[in-house]
């Protein structure tokens, strides 16, 4: 009995007309093992290089470059060209001086300044001493 579902051939079908595909096809048995060579990617990379481009690899360096410089005077087009002012280390160590100072001068306590008292407190200093003076019974 052969059930057939939604209309399909049974999977035996198949498994009968495969044989005959099998047969036609050439069967390579490898004679012999090859050894294994050992490529540094430097001649590996250039060996891909000629192979995937027409042009020599020197070319293709200068064409980067073209590219590299165009983009790079688009850049100065938008933005402007701006040079980084060159410092030596002597300015650098004098401002790293002056800002040290000025952290000292932010972060030191200040020196307590001396007052000098005026007339009424002398006064009012001299009034609690005889006050104190004073004999009380």
């Amino acid at each position: 009995m052969v059930i057939t579902l939604a209309g399909l051939d049974p999977f035996e079908s198949l498994i009968e007309e495969e044989p005959s595909v099998v047969e036609s096809l050439p069967v390579i048995i490898p004679s012999e093992k090859k050894a294994i060579q050992h490529l540094s990617f430097d001649s590996y990379h250039e060996m891909w290089l000629n192979l995937a481009t027409s042009t020599k690899p020197n070319e293709k360096e200068s064409f980067r470059k073209e590219q590299k410089e165009l983009l790079q005077n688009h850049k100065y087009l938008l933005y402007g060209k701006f040079s980084k002012p060159t410092r030596s280390a002597n300015d650098l160590e004098l401002k790293k001086k002056n800002r040290l100072e000025q952290f000292k001068k932010l972060y030191q306590k200040p020196e307590p300044v001396p007052i000098e008292p005026t007339d009424w407190e002398i006064e009012a200093h001299e009034l609690l001493e005889w006050t104190r003076s004073l004999v009380t019974d």
